[in-house]
């Protein structure tokens, strides 16, 4: 196993940044199923009105089109909300990293959260952030700016110990 002391890390989180990793996380796991949708709907759509047909048919794949459209920007504009409440709820932007041997809690004045080193199933690696994901579409971000480039690389090292995917 690899060895992480016992140590503390205030992180410091921006408006700019979660944008960025909801931006992501989105073009991942929506905008595959968008663009199924929108050549799937939006093709023969287009290809029934050049070609002059007004049937319900039109009406119909329109309506659907609108629809994976609609729900699919709707889905990152909630995620992007409940990310900028939990950043309003921090002082100043900021929670303290602890780093133990049970694995990684993020202490704010509003609560305490202990994610243990096996309690996730995927990390995705940024230039800027993690995103530690706990199931598909539940993560905690942990912001680099404030990590050392040894502590990221300990860290990594430990979660891949633990047996999580690290892309």
């Amino acid at each position: 196993m690899t060895a992480v002391d016992d140590m503390e890390v205030e992180l410091t989180y921006t408006d700019a940044l979660l944008r960025r990793v909801v931006r992501r996380w989105w073009l991942r796991e929506v905008g595959p199923f968008l663009a199924i949708g929108l050549i799937g709907l939006g093709g023969p759509t287009v290809d029934l009105a050049v070609h002059g047909d007004r049937s319900w048919l039109v009406g119909v794949f329109s309506a659907f089109l609108f629809a994976v459209v609609y729900h699919s920007l709707r889905l990152r504009a909630l995620h992007l909300r409940h990310a900028r409440q939990a950043l309003q709820r921090l002082p100043d932007g900021r929670m303290l990293l602890r780093v133990s041997e049970q694995g990684l809690t993020f202490d704010a004045p509003a609560h305490t959260v202990l994610l243990r080193w096996n309690a996730l199933s995927e990390i995705r690696t940024n230039p800027d952030h993690w995103m530690l994901f706990r199931a598909r579409n539940d993560f905690s971000i942990v912001p680099l700016g404030s990590l050392s480039n040894e502590l990221q690389r300990r860290l990594l090292g430990r979660f891949r110990d633990a047996g999580v995917q690290v892309r």
